[in-house]
């Protein structure tokens, strides 16, 4: 990309490829709206603490950007001034959603700002899709075969094998892209977004990113725990080490994400690579397999379907968050 401009709380990988990088608030530094349905609450964020060194609420960079681009009067009040935090919660609470309007009384800003939580409008009694067995179907029933998808062939759920992970089938075909599975999932002591850096969870974490490998598979590839090993498929490559643990299936490799490329070099310099290498590109077309751009192209033709399947984005019937975990890899052992 010709240029890249990253607005974010703190020094990411992002934004030490980028040309400029605009400090935003942290969480504890500003106001914010925190409304979603599934809480039963809208909750007033407000700021711990002042904004620290040049940090800036995105109300005034997005302002700042729109007013270099001649586009300033949209994010300006009829006064000519420039809107705050304040103007965009009220401007979202003033929304048409029936879990706001249904709030007595009406929900402001001001009522909120005095009360910081006010519940929804929303049943005492949580949702539950099962009450009543009434579905939102053709026929109104649960539906393990559906006439509308009958027109495209597929009116029953299938099992159609992963595109590249080492099953039966594929170690058969001869189609395997790796022996093994590699795996990235959180763990305990999640480490994500502002808390990626923090000291104290990256040391819960373990203190550095380490692989695990089931013992059976270990020994079939002579890894002793602990082995500084290399993990790659065809698009790349990390070097970590290596535990032991009976509680990973053969046949898997498993990490732990949210590590920093920082983490990896501190360990094995610029040359370590890291996880996100391994993966296939969410939403990159030519990584789909022949089913999942079946389903890309019946959404194309026919967005209703992708709804009646449970999602209106191409991406969600497309499959490009199931390919992200459909990646196959090898292991080696690498020598000191």
């Amino acid at each position: 990309m010709e240029l890249i401009v990253d607005i974010d709380v703190w020094m990411t990988d992002t934004g030490e490829y980028s040309d400029y990088v605009l400090p935003a608030c942290m969480a504890f530094e500003r106001e914010e709206l925190i409304a979603a349905a599934n809480y039963n609450h809208v909750v007033l964020q407000q700021p711990a603490i002042e904004p620290q060194g040049e940090c800036k609420d995105p109300s005034f960079i997005y302002h700042g950007l729109a007013k270099a681009c001649g586009l300033g009067k949209y994010y300006e009040k009829e006064d000519g001034e420039p809107m705050v935090a304040a103007d965009w919660i009220r401007m979202r609470l003033n929304s048409p959603q029936p879990f706001l309007t249904g709030i007595e009384p009406p929900l402001t800003y001001e009522r909120l700002a005095e009360e910081k939580i006010i519940r929804a409008a929303v049943p005492p009694i949580p949702w539950d899709p099962f009450f009543g067995m009434k579905f939102p179907t053709q026929t109104g029933h649960m539906e393990f075969y559906s006439e509308r998808l009958s027109t495209i062939g597929a009116p029953m759920a299938t099992y159609h094998e992963p595109y590249e992970v080492p099953t039966t089938t594929r170690l058969a075909e001869g189609t395997a892209k790796g022996k093994y599975q590699f795996f990235s999932g959180r763990q305990r002591f999640f480490m994500q977004s502002i808390f990626t850096d923090d000291p104290v969870m990256a040391d819960f974490s373990g203190g550095k990113p380490t692989g695990r490998i089931n013992p059976v598979d270990a020994l079939a590839e002579g890894i002793q725990d602990g082995d500084k090993c290399e993990v790659l498929n065809e698009r790349g490559h990390v070097i970590i080490e290596m535990r032991l643990d009976e509680a990973i299936p053969p046949g898997t490799i498993q990490v732990w994400f949210g590590w920093r490329k920082r983490a990896f070099d501190a360990e094995e310099g610029p040359e370590s690579g890291m996880y996100s290498e391994l993966l296939v590109p969410l939403g990159d077309n030519d990584t789909l397999d022949e089913r999942a751009q079946f389903w890309y192209q019946c959404t194309e033709a026919d967005n209703a379907v992708g709804y009646i399947l449970g999602g209106t984005t191409y991406s969600a019937m497309s499959g490009a968050w199931d390919t992200i975990w459909d990646c196959a890899c090898d292991v080696r052992q690498v020598e000191e």
